[in-house]
């Protein structure tokens, strides 16, 4: 007498690399898109008016630095996976930036200086991908200094503005104004992103020290 034996089905049960891997892969493909939509934008910003004032309002480090900081946010815990991110979305920037400006000027890519800011692009994304990743990390000293990085931009730009105008030898209002509201939005970022009120005194330090090696570092490069 022949006795049937069931064979034990397995259920289905989902792997763990693809659980870990899917939500990484989606901030990339999403780090990407957003890049090239942020990139276009600036220069679609800036070229609705011809005036230096206006351009400087869009031409300006914050707004690509911000946009990595965000899409670091989606990366916590995963430092390697958060400064790849980084990288993904500052050369989508400047690939959005370059590819819309040789759309709109009908001159062809400005190879060389997109040559220059990817060089940029991948320098700096991994620092502002990590500050996002790391924004509320347990550690008081390196949650201050990610605050620091993430507002770095802010006041670099606010200072950068305001010594251009102090250089030219006069006061000129409306682009003062523009470097004083990204000191203004650098030093609010802080506040916001503080996780008590003890964070936002050394995250504006380490912000004021990233700020300077940001200014210093792209005096080298732009030279």
């Amino acid at each position: 007498m022949t006795q049937l034996v069931s064979s034990p089905v397995s259920s289905p049960v989902s792997s763990p690399v693809s659980s870990e891997v899917s939500p990484v892969a989606t901030t990339f493909l999403l780090a990407t898109l957003l890049g090239l939509a942020v990139g276009a934008a600036g220069l679609l910003a800036e070229s609705l008016v011809d005036s230096p004032v206006w351009i400087s309002i869009f031409h300006r480090l914050a707004p690509w630095a911000a946009a990595t900081v965000v899409m670091g946010v989606r990366l916590r815990g995963r430092p390697a996976a958060a400064a790849a991110c980084g990288i993904l979305t500052q050369l989508g920037l400047v690939a959005g930036y370059y590819a819309t400006q040789a759309g709109v000027t009908g001159q062809g890519l400005d190879t060389r200086s997109a040559t220059v800011y990817g060089v940029l692009a991948v320098l700096a994304g991994p620092a502002y991908g990590l500050a996002g990743a790391g924004l509320r990390n347990p550690s008081a000293r390196l949650r201050q200094l990610n605050i620091g990085v993430a507002c770095s931009p802010f006041l670099a730009d606010g200072i950068r503005v305001i010594v251009g105008c102090l250089t030219i030898g006069r006061h000129v209002l409306p682009s003062t104004m523009v470097g004083e509201s990204y000191l203004v939005l650098g030093v609010g970022l802080a506040l916001l992103l503080a996780r008590s009120r003890r964070d936002v005194v050394p995250g504006l330090v380490f912000g004021a020290a990233s700020a300077g090696l940001l200014m210093l570092g792209l005096d080298v490069v732009l030279a």
